[in-house]
């Protein structure tokens, strides 16, 4: 992607060689959030990223942010509500604490991350 990924942006902004305008730190939240509904509503069977980090969403030459690199994602069953692993992956500081207590993950957990996503995007602190 022409921009790279988030976390490569949000580290020109700390260098001072690129500014992300509030409109454009938006857009890339919607689009992660889109991204997101997309593959927790609609995709069948529903997708749990399990890595959601500012290394893993890149952005276009408009700034459109573009979910990516699903090698931890799981497919979930229609009917399944979560799913067990037997070691928590993922980088730290995004893993939802229940499932780092339990090792049982749902699209909560991806939810969680996105938080996490949204906050690095505001404060620009990596």
């Amino acid at each position: 992607m022409k921009n790279g990924s988030d976390h490569r942006s949000l580290e020109k902004v700390g260098e001072g060689t690129l500014e992300l305008a509030w409109p454009v730190r938006h857009k890339i939240a919607m689009g992660i959030g889109t991204g997101l509904q997309y593959l927790h509503f609609y995709s069948t069977p529903k997708i749990i990223h399990r890595d959601l980090k500012p290394g893993n969403i890149f952005l276009d030459e408009n700034f459109d942010a573009h979910v990516a690199d699903f090698g931890l994602a799981k497919a979930l069953p229609e009917t399944a509500t979560h799913a067990t692993t037997s070691n928590v992956a993922g980088k730290v500081g995004y893993i939802a604490p229940e499932y780092h207590q339990t090792l049982k993950f749902t699209d909560k957990c991806d939810v969680h991350r996105f938080w996490a996503v949204l906050a690095v995007l505001v404060t620009a602190y990596r």
